[in-house]
């Protein structure tokens, strides 16, 4: 679907569903229309730093709408997550092809930073006094069961809450 839209000429603004939006993230991201994706830069651990899967804009240029394609053609034949599949063609298949910019770290936070600050425990919390528009909650759990149990704590969950 997003390759389709590309294809007519709209950009395209890709989200996983465990992004909490405090604010509408689309000011900060349209300021990123001359790149052919805009993106967040997090740490996964053994894979490094790299560009979220998660979280990002593509725009309809033909670099972006290439990316799709190899996206679709990797995934096809099982060769890995979104995550890897997204950084392995960026990283290595069009590394001089594709221009990418980056949403700022301190506006759009990852897991990792949200569950382990101390200001952004809660809901409430002012998360260190400083402006946020998103959280991906990307860190690793050890079961989906405890990032749930998470996000209620976190008052960010409001379904189900008698599980």
């Amino acid at each position: 679907m997003v390759l389709e839209a590309l294809e007519v000429g709209v950009s395209v603004l890709s989200i996983d569903t465990d992004v909490v939006f405090w604010e509408d993230p689309n000011p900060y991201v349209q300021k990123h229309v001359h790149v052919d994706i805009a993106t967040t830069q997090e740490h996964f651990g053994w894979m490094g730093m790299n560009h979220c899967a998660g979280f990002y804009l593509s725009n309809p240029t033909s670099a972006s709408k290439e990316l799709h394609k190899k996206m679709l053609t990797l995934q096809g034949i099982g060769m890995g997550s979104n995550q890897q599949i997204f950084n392995h063609i960026l990283h290595n298949l069009m590394r001089s092809r594709i221009t990418i910019g980056t949403l700022s770290p301190d506006l759009f936070i990852d897991g990792l930073f949200y569950n382990q600050n101390p200001c952004c425990s809660f809901q409430g919390d002012p998360c260190c006094g400083k402006k946020r528009v998103s959280f991906h909650n990307d860190n690793i759990f050890p079961k989906p069961s405890a990032k749930l149990y998470r996000y209620k704590e976190l008052g960010i969950w409001s379904l189900d809450n008698d599980r």
